[in-house]
Order: C-alpha cells, then sequence, then structure tokens
C-alpha cells in the first residue's frame, strides 16, 4: 500500500518534472503474458543532465484497442499522463507489424 499510495506518485511526479519539454524517443511491442492478457509496452528514452534515462509503462489491451487507431489512443493518454507532447516525439520504433509500421493504418501513420 504504501508502495502504490505514496512511493508511486513521488516517483511519477520526478518523473514528469525530469521529462518536461524534453525531447523523447518511443518504443512500442504488444506481448501476451501468462494470464492470456495483450499488453502494450511503452519505453520512454530522454536525456537527463548526462543520463540517458528509460521509463516503461504497460497498458491493457482490450477489445477496442487492438487495431491502431486504439494503440496510439494508449500511446497517446501514456504521453498525456507525463505531459508529453507529440512534437516532442522525435524517435519511433516497433517491430513491422502491419499494425505498428504499415503505410495506410498504423501507429506510425498517425504519429
Amino acid at each position: 500500500m504504501i508502495i502504490q499510495n505514496v512511493l508511486a506518485d513521488v516517483i511519477t511526479n520526478q518523473l514528469k518534472q525530469q521529462i518536461k519539454d524534453k525531447k523523447v524517443s518511443v518504443l512500442l511491442d504488444e506481448a501476451t503474458d501468462a494470464s492470456n492478457k495483450k499488453l502494450l509496452c511503452i519505453l520512454i528514452k530522454f536525456i537527463h543532465g548526462n543520463e540517458i534515462k528509460t521509463h516503461l509503462g504497460l497498458k491493457e489491451v482490450d477489445c477496442d484497442h487492438g487495431i491502431a487507431k486504439g494503440l496510439y489512443a494508449l500511446l497517446k493518454q501514456s504521453l498525456t499522463e507525463f505531459n508529453i507532447e507529440s512534437k516532442n516525439v522525435v524517435g519511433y520504433c516497433a517491430n513491422n507489424a502491419s499494425v505498428m509500421m504499415g503505410s495506410k493504418e498504423s501507429v506510425k501513420q498517425y504519429l
């Protein structure tokens, strides 16, 4: 309870301050866990001081988010949570799945 209700908020607020107005790179990948839930892994990298910092987030992918528009919505939600503007996303990496990198309907196209 202390970790979830106290420390998590402190760490999240520190991270928000570190990321504020920084250029970031985003790496996305989908995975299925042992309980057969689909998850979207969102890795955000940025430079703070002389260090490269990495933040990892997981979002559950339900039936409404399994397509490119839905995955982009989950990414956008995560960026909004950390006050990262889309214009500050300067790098994007994902596997070669059409939903991630396709030329017509993909997360890449929405970015």
